[in-house]
């Protein structure tokens, strides 16, 4: 039974290094309690601070489960992986104006529906780990969908990170934005808005934007 446990774990978890830790941490157990999987994360991540703390916490839905399942930990990998990466990965996305998180094709219908030509927002894919959208209004209020897709090696612990549109591949998830000239400001209703820089008293969107930190984001608005 364990070993079929293990196999599962396999399936459930792609990553080899963030396999190791929930094998090290739970065994060959699908799901994990909350604060017990916390305790180990933070062991994990000792200079985590409290922010990303909660970001992670956030993405693995812990404010309506008290399970953290392995297939939800897993597919989390898959769009910030790898788990060498998975802290910086989280904090730099989730930092941004225009991620929505999971959201349906419907749910970005009616947040794009009374934005202005040019508004664009990026979420994941609920059923598809790994993929991301860019979603944005175009002249004729058309909601145009761009599928991203994330890419690295799930065997390497420090390997390479890229992503796609079509057959063209980007070095970084807000550079793949910058390459589709109708995304032109975000659309300022994310539900991650918390962790995020308040961009209304922040100059005018640019692409320059995308690719800071909100570390970074805050100290270019105090020097203004």
């Amino acid at each position: 039974m364990e070993e079929l446990e293990r196999i599962i774990q396999r399936l459930s978890i792609a990553d080899i290094s963030g396999r190791a830790f929930w094998l090290d941490h739970f065994r060959s157990h699908h799901t994990a309690q909350k604060n017990t999987f916390f305790e180990a994360f933070q062991k994990d991540h000792p200079q985590i601070s409290n922010i990303a703390f909660q970001m992670v916490y956030r993405l693995l839905e812990c404010e309506v489960k008290h399970l953290i399942e392995a297939d939800r930990f897993g597919a989390l990998l898959r769009w910030f992986g790898p788990w060498k990466s998975f802290l910086p990965n989280v904090r730099s996305i989730l930092s941004k104006p225009w991620f929505f998180g999971e959201q349906t094709h419907s749910q970005v219908v009616t947040l794009l529906a009374k934005m202005p030509a040019g508004s664009f927002l990026v979420r994941l894919y609920p059923e598809q780990p790994g993929m991301f959208a860019l979603d944005f209004l175009d002249e004729y209020n058309h909601i145009i969908d761009i599928p991203i897709s994330y890419h690295y090696n799930p065997e390497e612990a420090d390997s390479e990170q890229w992503f796609r549109i079509g057959t063209k591949r980007y070095g970084s998830l807000w550079e793949a934005i910058g390459s589709e000239v109708g995304a032109k400001e975000p659309c300022l209703q994310s539900p991650y808005k918390n962790f995020q820089v308040d961009v209304e008293m922040l100059p005018r969107f640019a692409n320059a934007f995308l690719n800071t930190t909100i570390d970074a984001d805050l100290q270019a608005y105090k020097k203004q």
